[in-house]
This record gives structure tokens, C-alpha cells and sequence, in this order.
């Protein structure tokens, strides 16, 4: 029943609202730096929207664990994948800049990258 419970949070989209809360300051300390380097960088620059979605996308793998990790179990392939396919779904339907949609998906798969890769063998 845990398991149901788990994953109704997640297509409920919890983990996306908490990372974006976790990783919004981290973004916006990444998306200042394009603009120290060069300050004619404009807002709509990929190379300030890429580093911001990865933040975020970090900061909802790292909701998305710290949830898995409450109900007792072990973060899966299924985490990354509704996660990303929520934040896909705002992005693309909100017409929002895809840069920034796909680094905030490679942000997700890199905090579960780097959890699977720490976890004692």
C-alpha cells in the first residue's frame, strides 16, 4: 500500500512544487554567474536559463529521494521519469524556454545519478 501511496505522490506532481522550492536559491545563484562573467547576457539566454533548470532539476531529484527515501524504499527508473515528464509537460505547454526543460530533466537524472552511484555496495 506504501507503494500506491508513493507513487500517487508522484503523479501528483509533490516532488516537482518541493524541488522547485528547494532549488529555486541554488538557481538563482547559478543563473547570476553568465551574467557576472559577461553582463550583456540577456535574461532569455540559454546560458543562463540552462544552469537555472539544472538547479531546479537537481533540487526535485533531490525532493523526489528524500520522499522515496520517507517511504522506506529505494529510488527507481519510475522516479526521474514521471518527475521529467512533469516538468516536460510545463515547459512545453507553457511555452517556456526547452533549454532550460531539458536541463531541469538532465538535473533530475544527475541527483539520481550521483545518490545511486554514493550508495554503499
Amino acid at each position: 500500500m506504501k507503494t500506491v501511496f508513493l507513487y500517487a505522490v508522484f503523479l501528483l506532481g509533490i516532488p516537482n512544487l518541493v524541488g522547485l522550492i528547494i532549488g529555486f536559491p541554488l538557481g538563482m545563484l547559478f543563473g547570476a554567474l553568465p551574467r557576472l562573467i559577461r553582463p550583456q547576457t540577456s535574461l532569455a539566454s540559454p546560458l543562463i536559463s540552462a544552469p537555472v533548470g539544472l538547479a531546479m532539476g537537481i533540487g526535485c531529484g533531490v525532493a523526489g529521494i528524500i520522499i522515496v527515501r520517507l517511504f522506506g524504499r529505494m529510488p527507481g527508473g519510475a522516479v526521474p521519469v514521471i518527475s521529467g515528464a512533469w516538468a516536460l509537460y510545463y515547459y512545453y505547454s507553457r511555452g517556456q524556454a526547452k533549454t532550460e526543460a531539458w536541463a531541469y530533466v538532465a538535473g533530475i537524472y544527475v541527483a539520481l545519478a550521483s545518490y545511486w552511484l554514493w550508495q554503499p555496495m
